[in-house]
């Protein structure tokens, strides 16, 4: 009887403490962020396919991030993000190359983060195999990255959302 009545409260314990971690969490508002490609300004297109074509891979790598919330409008962002440039490198000398012929290729994607007058550039690489690009993993990179900097700088653009 005595383990039966210890056992049922230590599960209310823990169910209340989940629904108290969980409202915490909730508390915790995402950060909006607009994404778009660098020479689309004005209402003009960029005609740059591939960085369009990054604006879509980052949206795609964000859109179920626990900390963003994409925004359509760069008004209601506190983050904005310009994808400046995409590129696939060979490696030619890796030792992959010296046997089979073939180089080691690395797609790297590069961006401009801003966030209220704060600006920063910095690159997501990610392998690319055959044919294909790693756009699509250099992209996850840089949404890494920029987890760790929304992390480290939660409560400046906390601040910035509040003037939003």
């Amino acid at each position: 009887m005595k383990k039966s009545v210890i056992l049922a409260m230590v599960l209310v314990g823990l169910s209340w403490a989940g629904l108290v971690s969980s409202a915490l969490a909730a508390e915790q508002p995402k950060i909006a962020v607009f994404v778009r490609a660098a020479a689309a300004a004005d209402g003009f297109t960029d005609p740059d396919k591939s960085r369009t074509d990054s604006v879509k891979n980052l949206k795609d790598k964000l859109k179920d991030e626990k900390w963003a919330r994409l925004v359509d409008t760069e008004d209601a962002a506190v983050i904005v993000l310009d994808v400046l440039n995409r590129h696939t490198d060979v490696d030619h000398g890796s030792a992959w190359n010296m046997v089979g012929g073939y180089g080691q290729k690395h797609s790297t994607l590069d961006v401009r983060l801003t966030a209220g007058s704060f600006t920063a550039e910095f690159s997501g690489t990610g392998g690319a195999s055959g044919l294909f690009s790693g756009y699509g993993k250099a992209a996850g990179k840089v949404v890494d990255e920029l987890e760790k900097w929304v992390k480290a700088n939660s409560e400046k653009l906390q601040a910035i959302a509040g003037t939003k």
